[in-house]
């Protein structure tokens, strides 16, 4: 049966909500068999005068499929009524259920003009025309709109566009701001600056310039005399040849009174323990300017083997110490001889202690060249990971830790259950954190069913995102299916449950276990109204 699709697309909703219908009608008459049904659109008839809808008496009615003709409708909204009558002459309560008509081309009209208008609808059709080329679809369109006639500041610039059934587009609209621009920019004809307090425009202290449209690497004195010692705020400003001034720019600055620096007469120092200002051993020193330089050798004979502090100050003629200045040093027995190298380790990341890193073998000696391999199977650290190397002599002494940074990446493994289910894309190595999204297609025979990770369901959704942040093996599950047009739920059987599942993939709601191969009844590689129209067919003829 052929139908128009304003009219099919009413017979589905009414079918899916016409079922809701009657077993509501059933569960309030179950001892009593229905023995007519009948609707209406919009008016009531009267009880019975309604249009008949074709039934076998039962106390239960399921599944009922019947067309109601909408030619004679107007376009919009509109509603049906149901109601039933029982064996005894009862009738139930009317079910209503509201829908929309409307006509659907079965190919998009061509666009054929495109126009605009500032601020004012002129009327459809009356604004500046835009030239396009006729096409269903239009990208990149670029064309200039004349506002020389516009005063400066905001505006409202609103597009449309027009088809070839003569249906104009809703109006876009995009707000933008003209401003009066000079061709050349105006010279800056004075500067001028003051300090805290705003004295007003153009009542600064000046700053002597040469009038230019820029003016860079300006240096001037300010006078700061009369300004208490602390935190003060220095502002400058420039006018330019048409009276507009500038932003004021800001600097903050602090004031310090300095006493003029003394010569350095006395230098001092002293190991560990300060014995008191000028009891320290003296450093000889000429006295006179403030930066000398000086060089000592002390004497660390009593010193034990260990960590040490050296200080230092220095004093002027106005009898003024210097701050202590310090020094920490390691004092440690010299062995001469070089013992020979016996021992390596290396660790990722987090120092097990000395002695306690994994062995590196080496063949002893003073100077050793070692090609080893560090596992990295059992890192745990994502990003940035620090590998660390010492050794020890014949003598029990450990080297320095050296370091080493590297990244390491993760492995994303993708698998498909049964082999041959599916074709999987996504798997790869990838940086730490990456957004990864991967997917499933289901190979013909077989449809997806899920994701997941070591046994632990992740998703029902071909297409899954995920965040990589360790190695990952992940399954993608198929599972075999008998190909039955139609069958869109895969549970074996084709009926209204099916027109459900449709209705709501091709709104854009689609089910999880949805089979798409089922789905597309009509096998032209589209799932649209067009298989919904097949689906009602195949439930009709079954």
């Amino acid at each position: 049966m052929n139908y128009p699709k304003s009219r099919i697309i009413s017979n589905v909703l009414l079918a899916v909500f016409g079922l809701i219908t009657f077993i509501n009608i059933c569960n309030y008459s179950q001892a009593q068999n229905i023995v007519k049904v009948e609707y209406f659109i919009n008016s009531d008839p009267g009880f019975g005068l309604g249009t008949n809808i074709p039934i076998t008496p039962s106390s239960n009615i399921l599944n009922q499929i019947h067309c109601i003709d909408l030619n004679m409708l107007n376009n919009g909204f509109s509603y049906v009524y149901i109601r039933a009558k029982d064996e005894n002459g009862l009738w139930s309560l009317t079910n209503v259920v509201s829908f929309f008509k409307d006509n659907i081309k079965p190919t998009l009209a061509d666009i054929v003009k495109a126009e605009y208008f500032i601020n004012t609808d002129p009327g459809l059709g009356n604004g500046t025309d835009i030239p396009i080329t006729s096409s269903t679809h239009l990208s990149d369109i670029n064309f200039i709109a004349d506002i020389t006639t516009l005063d400066k500041g905001f505006h409202h610039i609103y597009l449309r566009v027009r088809n070839s059934d003569g249906v104009w587009s809703l109006t876009n609209i995009k707000s933008f701001l003209k401003e009066t621009f000079s061709p050349t920019p105006f010279e800056i004809v004075k500067a001028e600056y003051f300090f805290n307090t705003d004295p007003g425009i153009g009542n600064g202290t000046n700053i002597p310039i040469a009038s230019a449209t820029q003016i860079t690497g300006i240096s001037f004195s300010a006078d700061i005399s009369m300004l208490e010692k602390g935190f003060h705020n220095l502002y400058m400003r420039v006018k330019n040849s048409e009276g507009q001034w500038s932003l004021t720019n800001i600097r903050s600055f602090y004031i310090e009174n300095f006493i003029p620096a003394g010569n350095i007469v006395a230098v001092e120092y002293f190991l560990n323990t300060d014995p008191g200002f000028g009891n320290g051993v003296n450093i000889p020193i000429t006295p006179g300017n403030p930066l000398i330089a000086a060089n000592i050798s002390a004497n660390i004979n009593s010193l034990d083997n260990g960590f040490n502090h050296l200080y230092l100050r220095a004093k002027d003629n106005n009898g003024v110490w210097s701050l202590t200045n310090i020094v920490a040093f390691y004092k440690d027995a010299i062995d001469n001889s070089i013992a020979n190298i016996v021992a390596a380790e290396y660790f990722f990341n987090t120092d097990p202690g000395i002695g306690n890193g994994t062995p590196i073998t080496v063949a002893p000696g003073q100077n050793i060249s070692v090609l080893a391999s560090a596992s990295l199977s059992e890192l745990s650290t994502q990003g940035v990971n620090r590998l660390y190397i010492r050794t020890k002599d014949a003598k029990g002494k450990w080297s320095h830790t050296n370091i080493i940074y590297f990244t390491i990446d993760h492995l994303v493994t993708l698998l498909s259950n049964p082999i041959g289910g599916g074709q999987i894309d996504g798997g790869g190595w990838y940086s730490n954190n990456y957004e990864l999204t991967i997917k499933a297609t289901s190979n013909l025979g077989f449809i997806f069913l899920n994701w997941s990770e070591g046994g632990v369901f992740l998703s029902n959704l071909p297409e899954y995102t995920l965040f990589v942040n360790s190695h990952k093996t992940i399954t993608a599950n198929f599972e075999e299916f008998e190909i039955k047009p139609g069958d869109v739920n895969n549970d074996g059987l084709v009926n209204v449950l099916d027109m459900v599942w449709l209705i709501s993939h091709i709104l854009g709601e689609t089910p999880g276990g949805f089979n798409h191969f089922n789905a597309d009844v009509n096998s032209d590689g589209i799932i649209n109204i067009a298989d919904l129209s097949a689906l009602i067919n195949i439930i009709i003829e079954l």
